[in-house]
C-alpha cells in the first residue's frame, strides 16, 4: 500500500511539473498573469469581449502578461513599448503563424497571405502582392476606379431621398466594387446606382460572419484533445462558410478564364498569368493560392474600411463641432461645385487628424493576428518560451493613459501641430497606434485602405448634412462595440443623408457609371452569389424525419376516429371526451410545427415563421400538460371540476411561459426578430430554453412527488410514470442542448436537434397508447381494468364489448 501511494505521489508530481501552467525551468521567470484554471488554463478570463477583458487584466499585471490557454503559452502586449520589443525588436522571431481553425478551414489550409507561415511561398505571395496591387504606381493607376465607385454611392445617397439609410451597409458595396474593379475588372453588385444589394447585404453578412468566426477563441486550438468535438460549433460553421467563400470565388476565377484572359487588365489576370512562373525563378501559384489571396483581398480589404468609415461618421454626429470644421476644411480646399478627389487629400490636415482619432478609438483589428515565437527570447527581463503565441492589444495601446491624455474623449486636435502627438502616424512606425499592425507582418493594404477611408470619409463629410434616423440624438448614439476580428458596430448606424446645399446641383447630374456590374455565370446561370448565400435549414432528412411521424399519427387517428366517437359518445365522461379532443388538437398543432421546420428554409418568411414558431410552442406546452393532468385524475368518470382544474393549471404554465418571454425579450432588451451574426443564437436559444426548462420543471415536480412521501395522492399508473421519466430526461437534455447552442457549440446544436426529433415524434402517440393500456389492460386477450366497472356504469361501454 505504501509503495502504491509513493509512486502515485511521484506521478501526481511528475505530471504537475509537467503541464502546470506558469512553471518555468529558466533563470528568467514568465510575464505575470491570472492565475489559470485546470485544463482550459486562461480561456475563461477572457469574456464575451477579449480585447476588453485583456485591458483590464493589463492595469492589474502589467503590459506585459502570461497567459495559459488550455496547453497554449500566451504573451499579451498591452503597452506602445512592449509592443516595440516584440514586434521591432524581435520582429523576425514572431513573423509566423499559430496553427488555427480559422487558417485551417477558412484559409485554404493556410495556402493564404495573412495566415501562411513565414517563409519563401509567404514571401512570395507577398512580393506579388505589394509589386502588382499594392505598390504607389498601381494605387495611381487605379485612382479613377476608386473616385468613380465613391461618386456612385455619393449619388445614390442623394437619390435615397427622405428615408433613413443603413450607411455600413452602402459603404460595403462602394468597397466591393471599386477592389472588384482593380482585382477582377468589374463590379459585383448593384448596377452602378449606388442603391442597396440584396447580395451585397448577403455578402457583408458573410464577411462579418468571418470576422467573427476567426475571432473566437477556438477551444480546440487550445486545447488540441478537444477539438475534434467541436464543442463551441466553431469549426463547423468555419467549414459551412468556407464553401460558401469557395463557390463564390470558383465562379469569379473560372469566368474570368473563359471570358479571355487577353481582355482584361486586373490583378486576376496577373494572377493567373503567373501560375507557371510567379517570381522569376520558376516557383509556381496554384488556382487555389489564386483563390485565397482573392478571399484575403474581399474580406479583409472590404470590411475594415467600411467599418471604419461608418465609425468616423458616427463620432463626428456625436461631436458637431468637429463636424463643422472638417466641413469647413473640405469647402476652402475642394472648392464648393466638385467632389472630393484622391488628389486634395494630401492638402487636407484635419481630415487626416480624424482618421488617425477614428483609428486611435475604433482599430479595424483590436486585436492583432496572433504571431508565434520561433525560438525562445527574452522581453523586459522576462522568458517567453518557444512556440508562445503573441497577441497584442492594439485597442488598449491606443486607449493607454499614458501614452494619452483623455484616452476616451474624441479629440482630432491632438494630432496637429501644437497637439501631444502631432508626428505619430497609423503607418507602423509609432506604435502608440498601430491599426494595421507593424514590423513583417504588417497589413499589406494599409496604403490602399488609407486611401479609401480617407476618400469616402471626406466625399460624406463635404456632400451631405447628416442627421440620425428617427429623431435620435446624438448623446443618445448607441456606440457599443460588437467583437470580432474586425471591430463592427453593435449597432448599424442609420441616418439620414441631406445633400449639402453648395453640392446639390452636382448630385442632379447623372452618374457616370462606365463599368457594368456582370454576374459569374457557369453554364449560364449567375454563381456570383446564388451558389453562396442559403438560409440555415436542417436539411431535408431532418425535415423528413420531424414531418414524416406527425403525418402518420394523425392518419392514424383519422382511421380510428369513427370507432372512438361512438365509444365516446356513449359515455359520460367530460375527462375521457376531452382528453380525445384535445390530443386532435395537439396533433394538428404539432404537425403544424413540424411542418414549419421546412417553411423555415423560405427566404423573406423569418418574422412569420418567429411568430408562428413561439405561438404554436406555448400552445403546445399547454396542451401538454393538459393531457399529462387528464391522466393524473384519480377517476377518469369525473365531471367538469375536475376538468377545469386541468385546464388551469396549464394555464398557469403557459402563462409563466408567455411572462418569462415577455421579461427575456423587453426587460433584458433582446430583439425578438433577429437575423445575424450571434443575435440569431441568443435570441432563438434562449427563448427555446425558456420552454424547455418549464417542461423539465413540469415532470421534474410529477417525478418528485411519485417517489416522495406523497405518492399516494397520485393514481397508480406504471405506464405513465415510464412516459413521465421520458419526457424529463428528453426535456432536461433539451435543455442543455439549448444552452450549449446558445454560446454557439456545435455539440449543443446537434444534441438539442436529437432531442427534437425525439420529443415531437414520440409524446403524443406515447401519450395516446398510455390512455388506451390505462384504460384497457390486455392480458391473452382479456380486457381488465381498475376503472372498467365505473365506466361501464358511466355508460360508456356498449354491448358489444361485453
Amino acid at each position: 500500500m505504501f509503495v502504491l501511494i509513493f509512486f502515485t505521489v511521484v506521478l501526481a508530481f511528475f505530471l504537475y511539473r509537467l503541464f502546470a501552467p506558469g512553471g518555468s525551468r529558466h533563470a528568467q521567470p514568465l510575464p505575470p498573469g491570472p492565475k489559470p484554471w485546470p485544463v482550459v488554463g486562461n480561456l475563461p478570463h477572457l469574456g464575451p469581449v477579449p480585447h476588453h477583458s485583456l485591458a483590464a487584466l493589463a492595469r492589474q499585471y502589467g503590459p506585459l502578461m502570461h497567459l495559459r490557454l488550455g496547453f497554449v503559452d500566451v504573451v499579451v502586449a498591452a503597452s506602445a513599448s512592449v509592443a516595440s520589443q516584440f514586434l521591432k525588436t524581435h520582429d523576425a522571431n514572431f513573423s509566423s503563424r499559430p496553427p488555427n481553425s480559422g487558417a485551417k478551414h477558412l484559409a485554404y489550409n493556410y495556402q493564404d497571405l495573412v495566415f501562411a507561415p513565414y517563409g519563401p511561398r509567404w514571401r512570395m505571395l507577398r512580393k506579388i502582392s505589394s509589386v502588382h496591387l499594392f505598390s504607389g504606381k498601381a494605387l495611381d493607376d487605379l485612382k479613377h476606379v476608386r473616385q468613380e465607385e465613391v461618386g456612385v454611392l455619393a449619388h445614390g445617397l442623394a437619390s435615397a431621398g427622405s428615408k433613413p439609410v443603413n450607411l455600413g451597409q452602402l459603404l460595403n458595396v462602394c468597397t466591393v466594387n471599386a477592389l472588384g474593379r482593380v482585382m477582377v475588372g468589374r463590379r459585383l453588385f448593384g448596377d452602378g446606382g449606388g442603391r442597396e444589394d440584396q447580395k451585397a447585404d448577403e455578402f457583408k453578412s458573410m464577411v462579418v460572419e468571418m470576422m467573427v468566426l476567426a475571432g473566437v477563441f477556438n477551444i480546440g486550438d487550445f486545447i488540441p484533445a478537444l477539438e475534434w468535438l467541436d464543442l463551441q460549433g466553431v469549426a463547423g460553421k468555419m467549414k459551412k462558410l468556407h464553401k460558401r467563400f469557395d463557390a463564390f470565388l470558383t465562379a469569379i476565377v473560372e469566368d474570368h478564364k473563359r471570358s479571355g484572359e487577353g481582355k482584361h487588365v486586373d490583378m486576376l489576370t496577373t494572377l493567373l498569368s503567373l501560375t507557371d512562373d510567379a517570381d522569376g525563378e520558376g516557383a509556381k501559384l496554384t488556382d487555389t493560392e489564386i483563390k485565397a489571396l482573392l478571399l484575403n483581398m474581399f474580406t479583409a480589404g472590404t470590411d475594415t474600411s467600411s467599418s471604419t468609415v461608418e465609425w468616423a461618421i458616427a463620432e463626428l454626429l456625436r461631436h458637431p463641432k468637429i463636424l463643422a470644421q472638417l466641413q469647413q476644411e473640405l469647402d476652402q480646399v475642394a472648392g464648393r461645385d466638385r467632389l472630393i478627389t484622391e488628389s486634395d487629400l494630401p492638402n487636407l490636415t484635419y481630415l487626416q487628424a480624424v482618421i488617425k482619432e477614428t483609428f486611435r478609438l475604433h482599430p479595424s483589428t483590436p486585436l492583432s493576428l496572433p504571431r508565434m515565437a520561433s525560438e525562445s527570447c527574452e522581453i523586459n527581463g522576462f522568458h517567453i518560451p518557444k512556440g508562445a503565441t503573441l497577441l497584442v492589444n492594439v485597442w488598449a495601446i491606443s486607449r493607454d493613459p499614458a501614452q494619452w491624455s483623455e484616452p476616451l474623449e474624441f479629440r482630432p486636435e491632438r494630432f496637429l501641430p501644437g497637439g501631444e502627438k502631432p508626428n505619430v502616424d497609423v503607418k507602423g512606425n509609432d506604435f502608440e497606434v498601430i491599426p494595421f499592425g507593424a514590423g513583417r507582418r504588417i497589413c499589406a493594404g494599409m496604403t490602399l485602405g488609407l486611401r479609401m477611408v480617407s476618400l469616402m470619409t471626406a466625399t460624406l463629410v463635404h456632400g451631405f448634412d447628416w442627421t440620425l434616423a428617427d429623431g435620435l440624438t446624438p448623446e443618445k448614439l448607441n456606440m457599443d462595440e460588437a467583437y470580432g476580428l474586425t471591430l463592427q458596430r453593435a449597432a448599424p448606424l442609420m441616418v439620414h443623408p441631406p445633400m449639402a446645399t453648395n453640392l446639390r446641383e452636382h448630385f442632379n447630374k447623372p452618374v457616370n457609371s462606365p463599368i457594368p456590374s456582370h454576374p459569374a455565370t457557369i453554364g449560364g446561370q449567375d454563381q456570383s452569389l446564388s451558389v453562396v448565400i442559403s438560409p440555415e435549414c436542417h436539411g431535408f432528412w431532418y425535415d423528413a424525419v420531424l414531418v414524416v411521424p406527425a403525418v402518420v399519427f394523425v392518419v392514424y387517428l383519422a382511421f380510428q376516429a369513427k370507432k372512438n366517437v361512438i365509444k365516446l359518445s356513449n359515455g359520460r365522461s367530460y375527462i375521457m371526451i376531452s382528453y380525445y379532443a384535445l390530443l386532435w388538437v395537439a396533433s394538428l398543432l404539432n404537425l403544424a410545427w413540424c411542418a414549419l421546420q421546412a417553411w423555415q428554409c423560405s427566404g423573406g418568411k423569418e418574422v412569420a415563421w418567429n411568430v408562428l414558431s413561439l405561438f404554436t410552442g406555448s400552445a403546445m406546452l399547454g396542451l401538454e400538460i393538459s393531457l399529462v393532468g387528464f391522466l393524473l385524475q384519480e377517476d377518469y368518470a369525473s365531471g367538469v371540476e375536475a376538468l377545469a382544474h386541468t385546464f388551469l393549471v396549464s394555464g398557469i404554465v403557459v402563462g409563466v411561459d408567455i411572462l418569462l418571454k415577455v421579461i427575456y425579450v423587453f426587460g433584458f432588451g433582446v430583439p425578438l426578430f433577429t437575423v445575424g451574426i450571434g443575435s440569431t443564437y441568443g435570441v432563438k436559444w434562449g427563448l427555446w430554453l425558456i420552454h424547455k426548462l418549464l417542461l423539465t420543471a413540469v415532470y421534474g415536480f410529477i417525478l418528485f412527488v411519485h417517489f416522495s412521501k406523497w405518492r399516494e395522492k397520485l393514481p397508480p399508473r406504471p405506464a405513465f410514470y415510464n412516459y413521465i421519466v421520458i419526457m424529463f430526461v428528453l426535456s432536461a437534455l433539451a435543455s442543455f442542448g439549448c444552452g450549449l447552442a446558445g454560446i454557439g457549440a456545435g455539440f449543443g446544436i446537434w444534441l438539442y436537434n436529437l432531442t427534437d426529433i425525439c420529443y415531437h415524434t414520440l409524446y403524443l402517440p406515447f401519450l395516446y397508447v398510455i390512455f388506451l393500456a390505462d384504460f384497457f389492460q390486455e392480458e391473452s386477450f382479456l380486457l381488465e381494468n381498475a376503472y372498467y366497472s365505473e365506466m361501464k356504469d358511466a355508460g360508456f361501454f356498449d354491448a358489444d364489448w361485453d
